[in-house]
């Protein structure tokens, strides 16, 4: 690192903690000025648009962001302080700062953050899931992920993802990292059937690790897939995290949604229920239309008190080329969205893993191969049976809180006349 760079850290570094020592003093008073304290130790010029976007947030006393900082002195002073670091410093202030040098350096895109599988290995078996077909041997030894980290905190990256398999089989060398790096934040995605009293203990303990827990609908559902028990397991880590995080959800005024039931329909008889009962009529076939999802929301709250709801099957038509058409009706996919109070929040399905089957869609569609070589060579020597979903958290997080707007939820929000930071 630079001088230069060194000195520039350690005056963020010396600005903030004394920034944060003044906001400990009064936070509804002192929280606007918080970057007019950071400016008398920061020259002009350092971080200035991740100031600035910072500035804007806490100014106005109406915003969320206020709201949800003077909320965040309810909490644990020590997780407070690593909040403070770990997500407004090194990954918003610092981390994106350097992560733009880096990029103008080497003319490429550096990520935000970083997404790694500890392990292939599993506890669970679930149908289809490659984790059961590639067996449980493949690892990623302690030395190998923290090499990983230091390399990407290198490029100004201090948030990671880990998927799997199911990474909490790594517990104990998750913990490590967390205490290795307490400088990051680590995000997990999990089955949730690991999760037991001394892990909880540890997550609030080392106060950078933060779980996501995955189900697939009713129990009845989940545990078709998954095995028998695994819904109430998950249940139970929902309730230990939910009695060790109680005072954080009443601060933010959180009341979690219901997720013991979630029905499914599908995208025709759902376009077909909301279009009768609320007397509107169907004007895209292919698509859900904002209001038609909100109205599926709503139907299903009305009739069956659900906050969730899957749509399955959509049509082939607005579905991407690998996507798995229906053997029982080529119109339609083997894809699901779920809703969230009437806003989709994940979507997904099972992709096509034969070669030959991926080559006839593209044909099919008038498209062309050329640039998507690689993607193919990756299914011409075997696949197995596979699927994938997206989750966008930012949305999950706008439900849950009541907010209008997915950029309430984000911190640095993008739009038509917002670029950056």
């Amino acid at each position: 690192m630079k001088l230069m760079d060194k000195a520039k850290q350690a005056a963020l570094a010396a600005a903030v903690k004394t920034g944060l020592g003044y906001l400990e003093k009064d936070p509804e008073v002192n929280i606007p000025k918080l970057m007019e304290l950071v400016d008398k130790f920061v020259p002009d010029g350092w971080y200035e648009s991740q100031r600035n976007a910072i500035r804007n947030a806490i100014q106005n006393k109406d915003s969320n962001w206020y709201k949800l900082i003077l909320r965040i002195y309810e909490l644990d002073p020590g997780v407070r302080e690593a909040f403070f670091t770990n997500f407004i410093i090194n990954a918003s202030l610092k981390g994106s700062a350097r992560q733009e040098e880096v990029a103008a350096q080497n003319n490429c895109n550096v990520p935000w953050a970083i997404l790694l599988d500890p392990t292939s290995a599993c506890n669970l078996h679930c149908t289809g899931c490659w984790a059961a077909e590639y067996g449980h041997k493949l690892n990623l030894d302690l030395e190998t992920i923290d090499s990983i980290i230091r390399q990407g905190k290198e490029l100004g990256v201090y948030m990671y993802i880990y998927t799997g398999g199911e990474p909490t089989v790594r517990k104990k060398d998750l913990i490590k990292l967390c205490e290795m790096h307490p400088d990051c934040e680590f995000l997990s995605f999990s089955n949730g059937t690991l999760f037991d009293e001394e892990f909880c203990d540890e997550i609030l303990r080392v106060k950078n690790f933060v779980p996501a827990f995955s189900l697939e609908g009713s129990e009845e559902a989940n545990d078709g897939r998954r095995g028998e028990g695994i819904y109430q397991k998950v249940m139970h880590a929902m309730k230990l995290l939910k009695e060790d995080y109680a005072k954080e959800l009443e601060i933010l005024k959180v009341e979690l949604p219901d997720a013991s039931r979630i029905p499914a329909v599908r995208f025709d008889v759902a376009k077909e229920l909301v279009a009768k009962k609320y007397n509107r009529q169907i004007r895209n076939p292919f698509d859900l239309e904002p209001e038609e999802e909100a109205l599926i929301g709503q139907y299903f709250k009305e009739e069956y008190n659900a906050d969730f709801v899957f749509v399955t099957h959509y049509p082939s038509k607005k579905r991407p080329f690998y996507a798995m058409d229906d053997p029982e009706d080529t119109r339609f996919t083997l894809s699901f969205d779920l809703l969230f109070h009437g806003l989709e929040i994940t979507t997904g399905g099972q992709r096509i893993h034969d070669y030959n089957a991926l080559l006839k869609k593209i044909e099919d569609r008038g498209m062309e191969t050329e640039g998507m070589e690689q993607y193919l060579d990756t299914f011409k020597y075997g696949m197995p049976p596979h699927g994938g979903l997206g989750i966008g958290l930012e949305r999950l997080t706008m439900q849950l809180l009541g907010e209008e707007n997915v950029r309430e939820a984000c911190l640095f929000p993008r739009d038509l006349n917002r670029l950056e930071p």
